[in-house]
């Protein structure tokens, strides 16, 4: 019960705390709780205001004595974030969070906890309620709508504050005091364009992807030197524009503003001549790519594969000067503070770029803790874009919070600090944005400090899965421990990583070449003996059998039986839990000498390339989780001279594998049969360990007595689970000619 939590020390912050988790108050939802502090503040007797946006403003005067000293405001947020797991029925509006102990922490079921800033609000509420403390003139702000869009503190007008010292309490981790946050500001920039209809004959499709980038807060994570995918494929583009003859046709990517870009993708036109010089080409700048962030970046896959021509292209000299300017656009860290070393102090992050009904739009957000550097960023951000012809403005606008290593509260509370825990705290310096900043616009004399009030657990939900890890990996545990060093199982790991490379092919190539980038350009080729590795579109001679039979299931696709089989194995997704609403269709494509396979898993298509004798590499997205992939196919008859596809797609993160047999029947139906490695066995045997765990859990022996349900018929219904059979339908009915590779 959620109520426990009131018995714990000190009671009156944690039983404020607990009446916190009982009001709906996720943001944007904000009446109830400012209702309760409006009623809070006044049942005290104090004196209670609430300014226009919705802050509630609470005074207590000083302790008799101390009315000269300097007025304290106590700062948090009333707003939580509201995230559950997937399985769990909960309203964030309408019900209560479901808070409780476990061991050192208090967390709740499945959902987040609010204690950022529940915690900061409730010691606030009990030095409020407390008038055994001696103390001066003090205030206390809770604000609204702090975790999107800071609304509370942009409301802010100055004199409603009365504060010369403000305590923020909103850091999560014990012993960080900070003095300092940036401030920020959008520069948004529009390309307006009439689509290009002209395409020359000949020309043929390519869509290139650029994925498997770590991304991250554009604040938080901008120091760490990670690739920003938008830039990266551009740096492509221009060679490919230059050398290759290409044209732009769309664009996209990046996601939100405040994400270093994980992902782009551009679909191009070039010569069908070109074709194979542009696989190279790629093959080349993923080497490039992966040897330049070698040690930041470990999983950058670009690929390229055919696709369906456009209708319309990007206007060439709108083209040219989007790329010059992508080229020319300021990302990354831009400088440094000197008084904390390896803090930034401004950087640029180059969010989102994307083409649209003849529109293009190119996202950037800088951020600074000067005002004065945030403004010159963007100024010139807005030089380069406006010499490519782009209309370019700015909105967003907010202060930093200039750090001051002098400040004299900042100094008393690393004195106190050091009094009581024996240590000192580290101060620091936050490169994303912070109520404190906003704060500090409106109040520029106010002495700041972030403080810490509660730890972090709320994304990490308690359930049996920690108990399972908890009991192989303890606290002490380290591999070497069970694991010595094992030179042949080194070997091994090597040859098998070898075989899930692509082939690769040593003939030289001449390439006939058209376009340009206004000026003559040098080939970057320069070492005609060195090899390239051909990634998803590379032309492999296959046996003239896996020929046949690919350009017999080519264009077909099968409408499969309703399941919850997935692409990924079920490890995978119990492990990640990740699950699926099962594949929907599965449908084939055979085009100049490549083959791939399309898995319709609820809205996402999954086209996995295959290869017949090496293994061809592509990727799977599990709801927005990126799991890079390799694909082996086979082809063959069984005993009744069925055609039967055999596949088996490594996840190469994972260590695990998925396969399928695919069976393609007289009726124009087909069966999949599923299993994985690591399979039945290991699976059976976790499954052993949980129901073990499970033994004295009342709904669980509930559910075996009432319903006479055995732990043998849950294993079996779990090897059913783990190695299904499942029937399909040709969607196509035209397309019902046999399939036979004795041509």
């Amino acid at each position: 019960m959620s109520a426990e939590i009131k018995d714990l020390s000190p009671k009156h912050v944690w039983g404020y705390f607990y009446d916190l988790t009982q009001i709906p108050r996720p943001t944007g939802h904000m009446e109830a709780v400012t209702r309760f502090m409006i009623s809070f503040g006044k049942g005290l007797g104090l004196e209670t205001l609430q300014d226009e946006v919705g802050n509630v403003l609470i005074r207590k005067p000083a302790t008799p004595g101390m009315e000269g000293r300097k007025t304290v405001t106590l700062q948090s947020h009333l707003d939580m974030v509201p995230q559950k797991n997937s399985s769990v029925k909960h309203d964030f509006e309408k019900d209560p969070i479901d808070a409780y102990i476990d061991g050192d922490w208090v967390t709740a079921r499945e959902t987040t906890l609010g204690a950022d800033n529940g915690m900061g609000a409730a010691l606030a509420m009990a030095v409020l309620a407390d008038n055994s403390l001696r103390h001066g003139p003090i205030e206390a702000l809770f604000t609204i709508d702090e975790e999107q869009g800071m609304d509370g503190a942009f409301g802010l007008k100055p004199h409603f504050l009365k504060g010369d010292i403000l305590l923020n309490c909103d850091s999560e981790k014990e012993g960080e005091l900070f003095v300092g946050c940036a401030g920020g500001a959008n520069v948004n920039v529009s390309f307006q364009f009439k689509e290009d209809t002209y395409i020359p004959e000949g020309d043929v499709a390519v869509k290139v992807s650029l994925a498997g980038l770590k991304g991250g807060h554009s604040g938080v994570d901008i120091h760490l030197g990670r690739a920003n995918a938008n830039k990266l494929i551009f740096r492509f583009l221009k060679e490919a524009v230059c050398d290759y003859g290409a044209r732009l046709s769309s664009v996209a990517g990046g996601s939100l503003p405040n994400a270093i870009p994980r992902e782009a993708f551009a679909v191009i036109t070039i010569p069908g001549d070109n074709v194979e010089s542009l696989w190279e080409l790629v093959a080349d700048y993923q080497d490039m790519f992966r040897t330049e962030y070698m040690g930041v970046e470990d999983k950058i896959d670009f690929v390229a594969e055919m696709v369906e021509l456009p209708s319309t292209l990007i206007p060439e000299e709108i083209q040219d000067d989007l790329i010059n300017a992508i080229e020319g656009c300021q990302n990354g860290v831009i400088s440094m503070l000197h008084d904390f070393p390896g803090t930034v102090e401004s950087s640029s992050n180059l969010a989102i770029v994307k083409t649209s009904d003849e529109l293009i739009e190119v996202k950037i957000l800088v951020r600074s803790s000067s005002e004065s550097r945030r403004d010159s960023v963007c100024s010139s951000l807005e030089s380069v874009f406006a010499l490519a012809g782009a209309k370019v403005e700015e909105s967003g606008h907010y202060n930093g919070w200039q750090p001051n290593i002098n400040s004299p509260i900042l100094n008393l509370m690393k004195s106190t600090y050091l009094d009581l825990f024996g240590k000192e705290p580290e101060v620091k310096v936050m490169h994303a944005g912070l109520e404190c900043g906003i704060i500090q616009g409106a109040y520029p004399d106010m002495d700041m400090v972030l403080v810490t009030n509660a730890g972090n657990k709320e994304m990490f939900q308690d359930c049996i899965m920690l108990n399972i890890i908890r009991k192989y990996f303890p606290v002490n545990y380290h591999p070497a421990d069970v694991l010595p060093e094992n030179p042949l199982s080194y070997s091994l790991l090597k040859r098998l990583c070898g075989e899930l490379e692509n082939g690769e092919n040593n003939n030289n190539r001449s390439t006939s070449l058209r376009g340009g980038w206004k000026r003559n350009v040098v080939s970057r080729r320069k070492h005609s003996d060195k090899k390239y590795s051909y990634r998803i579109s590379a032309i492999v001679d296959l046996p003239s059998d896996h020929h046949s039979f690919m350009r017999a299931v080519s264009g077909r696709t099968y409408v499969m039986e309703q399941q919850n089989i997935g692409i990924a194995p079920l490890f995978v997704q119990v492990f990640h839990n990740n699950m699926t609403d099962g594949i929907s269709e599965i449908s084939f494509t055979y085009d100049a000498g490549n083959f791939w396979i399309s898995f319709t898993e609820g809205e996402v298509i999954h086209k996995l390339p295959v290869g017949f004798g090496k293994a061809a590499d592509g990727c799977v997205d599990l709801h927005g989780e990126h799991y890079l992939v390799a694909t082996l196919g086979e082809f063959a008859r069984d005993e009744n001279d069925i055609p039967v596809l055999k596949l088996e797609v490594t996840f190469i993160e994972e260590c695990v594998k998925r396969k399928a047999h695919i069976f393609f029947h007289e009726d124009n139906g087909i069966e999949i049969r599923w299993n994985e490695t690591p399979g039945k066995k290991m699976i059976l045997a976790g499954l052993s360990s949980i129901t073990e765990e499970l033994s004295g859990n009342f709904l669980y022996n509930s559910l075996l007595g009432d319903h006479n349900i055995t732990t043998e018929l849950l294993h079996r219904l779990m090897e059913q689970t783990i190695e299904p059979a499942v029937r399909g339908y040709l969607k196509r009915p035209e397309e019902t000619d046999s399939i036979d590779t004795d041509e």
